[in-house]
């Protein structure tokens, strides 16, 4: 089916062709970087280490991002939709976890509100569904727009090294140099949703694994919905990379 001509309301993201299927594994490093690294050294004073006294061993990431939860502020700041808060930073935090798993044939963990959202689930004009399916709901045509052309963001993460830190504090130092890590993420939401679906196209074409296989039965309903609903606006966006791929799964799906 050839995808009608572009409403002139809505804007012209893509002019490739829908792509071929391949035998090999999509190549993810033409797309996007998985998060670089970079460590640097930093003193800790006593006065430090007394504070995270009741720091875990484990190592926990704090991020020097600013979540911005006032919906007037972020209409005032141009994201009427709150996709920022809502969806970037949740990318950056599972994409690549998301991609591991859908590679190794199965999801593993809670990441299909972020990575392929969909519209409200409406019975007989009543929105039904979790309340963290309503939070992360597209209402409307241009909250999925809104999406696709949300501007690429570059996030840097501070990773601090709390084993390290007691450790310390278990032999009395007061002035160590302590590690470390600064992890930098590139987010891009329409290039996010395209290498998944490349993913899961894949294993459709070249496993034995059925959608539910990939995802779960619960999730695999889900993905369905945002699939319908990301072709149909690829579609009116005469986006056809985005409304050839979604066509492609769901027909492998026998939608």
């Amino acid at each position: 089916m050839n995808p009608p001509e572009q409403p002139s309301s809505l804007l012209w993201l893509s002019k490739q062709q829908r792509p071929s299927s391949s035998t090999a594994l999509p190549d993810l490093s033409t797309k996007q970087q998985p998060p670089t690294k970079k460590k640097k050294n930093t003193t800790t004073s006593s006065s430090t280490t007394t504070a995270t006294t009741t720091a875990t061993t484990t190592s926990s990431t704090s991020s020097s991002r600013r979540r911005r939860n006032d919906s007037e502020e972020q209409e005032r700041d141009g994201d009427p939709h709150n996709i920022e808060c809502r969806f970037v930073y949740h990318h950056e935090q599972y994409f690549w976890q998301a991609i591991e798993e859908i590679k190794n044939g199965r999801k593993e963990s809670c990441w299909s509100w972020f990575l392929l959202p969909t519209a409200p689930y409406i019975v007989d004009g009543v929105e039904l569904g979790s309340s963290t399916n309503r939070a992360y709901a597209l209402r409307g045509d241009d909250a999925v727009v809104a999406y696709l052309t949300f501007p690429t963001t570059s996030i840097t993460t501070t990773i601090h090294d709390h084993q390290q830190q007691q450790q310390q504090q278990q032999h009395h130092s007061h002035n160590h140099n302590h590690q470390q890590e600064e992890r930098r993420t590139v987010v891009n939401l329409r290039q996010n949703y395209l290498t998944l679906l490349r993913l899961i196209r894949h294993q459709l074409l070249h496993s034995e694994r059925t959608l539910t296989d990939l995802m779960g039965s619960l999730d695999a309903v889900k993905a369905i919905s945002s699939f319908q609903l990301f072709e149909r606006i690829g579609r009116q966006m005469n986006d056809q990379e985005l409304y050839g791929l979604c066509t492609d799964v769901l027909k492998l799906c026998g939608k």
